[in-house]
């Protein structure tokens, strides 16, 4: 197993709910709605502090996402 735990598809799960304008979620909410993500993909789970940390990265690396889009183009 890599040692980031799946972190892309963590980013985009809670880029996804970080962006939802009509609802505001606390810590332990995106917390509990990422692993339910996790779960139903048939990914391994996370702690709270993993998924706290993702929130830092998010916070000071914006750019990260952009990134990723712009990889997914070029491999299609």
């Amino acid at each position: 197993m890599p040692s980031n735990k799946n972190a892309v598809i963590r980013y985009m799960y809670l880029e996804e709910m970080l962006s939802d304008r009509h609802h505001y979620y606390t810590s332990t909410e995106l917390y509990e709605k990422c692993n339910e993500k996790l779960r139903q993909n048939v990914y391994p789970e996370v702690s709270k502090r993993t998924v706290e940390l993702d929130l830092i990265d998010l916070e000071f690396f914006p750019f990260y996402m952009d990134y990723m889009e712009i990889d997914q183009n070029l491999v299609i």
